[in-house]
């Protein structure tokens, strides 16, 4: 069941009045319906897998409730004793196993054939006879995404910094609420867990938040993620064909694809949550528009970026002992991203990839460091403001060329498929410059929309034409554009193929 999908509409349809007569007389009933809806949408998929989600959940939950048991036991006598190394010891212990469960879990559907297969040829590379026993298992969707938010979830209750959950039913919410539960965002236990211990407020002003979050959404995913889609795969699927114009424009409008395909999906998972009472974390925040590739990342799938940063990078010592340390780091914390994306050596090469912008860009600011003040005492003086805007807009452009180029192994189906489509797009004997056909032309008009939304962001980030801005039509106008968006989604849809992190 996908949210572009005729049978979630249904099933929304049959899952909403229920919840709002629920929520307003019994918030546990409300929360057992809510738990018997992320069921029923997480089993639509493969029935089986729910095992997978409920064998996880349990673990968790009795792991944090060793961790805890203390916390509670002082919570509950007024003369308790004092913590003891055995206290202590059961803590570690409840803690590695929660964590290797569910990185067991994870390894095993998503990344054991890929490593045995790997090793095997390396071992053969070396005259071993050797083969290696793969595994036929389908990859349960959102793995990737509850695994991840369920170590979280272990280690953030280790180290005292999350709520822990009052019952099972709450931990089981946290992890199967339906809007999130796929594709994302990842949910931290300490943003949600505490939304579950009092009843939700569905307000009339959550409500219209919720219906525009949806309405964009689905036009960004509908509208023109799909709409892109095909030229995408015309160019991915034969880049030894591809000329140089063809390259180049199918690259640009995979990244568009991918940012409204990706940012769809969290909108509208936000807006459902609004509908039912929840806040969910953004997870977007105009990344076209970075100035660097640490800003990129800032802005880019702010979930997963802040989870590495706080259960990777800063575990490994971040910025701590060095710049080669802070150099491997960051390398490290790349290629875990880039796997966590899926099990093929064009994932690793785009996260390596970032890994090298990042160290390249860490390297260059040191360098810089300097010189700080003798540009900023350049800059000062007549046109000094149109001249930084100026080189703003050019890093700005300069990331996203980088980033759009680091997008071509991520949609590739090979190492050997991105290679021909950048020498197609770099290398002088490949250059062919050819007019692409008409229908590849005719999607780029999707491109239009998506520019007016990050030129409204530009503005507003840099504080530009405030007085257009404070003048912003009033609600009725507001309502009239969501209407004209979502005519535009329905009478220009294609085919809508499925949320591309589905397959993370």
């Amino acid at each position: 069941m996908t949210f572009n999908s005729a049978v979630f509409f249904a099933f929304l349809a049959a899952f909403l009045p229920p919840y709002y007569a629920l929520a307003s007389r019994s918030w546990r009933a409300a929360k057992l319906w809510l738990l018997a809806g992320g069921i029923v949408f997480y089993g639509w998929f493969n029935p089986a897998y729910l095992g997978l989600v409920f064998l996880s959940t349990t673990i968790d939950f009795v792991c944090v409730r060793v961790m805890s048991a203390r916390d509670f036991e002082l919570a509950g006598v007024t003369s308790a004793r004092p913590r003891t190394t055995a206290d202590d010891r059961a803590r570690r212990v409840a803690l590695v196993v929660s964590v290797l469960s569910n990185l067991t879990v994870l390894a095993t559907f998503k990344y054991y054939n890929f490593f045995a297969g790997n090793v095997a040829l390396a071992l053969r590379a070396l005259g071993a006879d050797v083969s290696a026993p793969t595994l036929r298992l389908i990859l349960p969707i959102g793995i990737s995404f509850y695994s991840f938010e369920a170590i979280s979830y272990a280690v953030d209750a280790y180290k005292k910094r999350t709520t822990v959950a009052r019952s099972y039913l709450d931990l089981l919410l946290f992890i199967t609420f339906f809007p999130h539960l796929v594709a994302g965002p990842i949910v931290r236990a300490r943003d949600f867990l505490p939304q579950l211990e009092t009843r939700r407020q569905v307000t009339a002003p959550r409500i219209v938040q919720g219906i525009q979050w949806i309405v964009v959404g689905y036009f960004f995913k509908i509208g023109v993620a799909d709409n892109l889609s095909s030229s995408v795969e015309h160019v991915f699927s034969a880049p030894h064909l591809a000329s140089t114009t063809e390259a180049w424009l199918a690259t640009t409008y995979f990244s568009v694809q991918i940012f409204c395909d990706f940012a769809g999906y969290t909108l509208i998972a936000r807006g459902l949550a609004e509908l039912m009472g929840f806040a969910l974390t953004p997870n977007f925040d105009y990344p076209y528009l970075a100035r660097g590739f640490s800003d990129f990342w800032k802005r880019w799938h702010i979930s997963l970026s802040s989870w590495l940063r706080d259960y990777v990078y800063i575990p490994l010592g971040g910025n701590r002992g060095g710049r080669l340390n802070t150099y491997r780091n960051l390398m490290i914390t790349m290629l875990v991203g880039g796997l966590w994306h899926g099990a093929a050596w064009t994932f690793v090469v785009w996260g390596g990839l970032h890994g090298i912008y990042l160290i390249v860009e860490h390297a260059f600011r040191a360098w810089k460091q300097g010189q700080r003040t003798a540009i900023t005492n350049a800059e000062d003086g007549p046109g000094s403001a149109q001249t930084g805007r100026l080189r703003e807009l050019a890093h700005i452009l300069f990331t996203v060329v980088l980033v759009a180029i680091a997008w071509v192994f991520f949609r590739a189906a090979t190492v050997a498929d991105a290679s021909a489509l950048l020498r197609a797009m770099f290398w002088p004997p490949s250059l062919r410059v050819t007019a692409p056909a008409k229908a590849m032309l005719k999607d780029g008009v999707w491109l239009l929309p998506i520019a007016a939304y990050y030129v409204t962001g530009y503005v507003r980030e840099r504080h530009l034409n405030e007085g257009a801005l404070r003048s912003m039509p009033p609600s009725w106008r507001t309502g009239v554009a969501l209407g004209a968006l979502a005519f535009v989604t329905l009478v220009c849809r294609e085919v809508s193929d499925a949320f591309i992190y589905f397959q993370f």
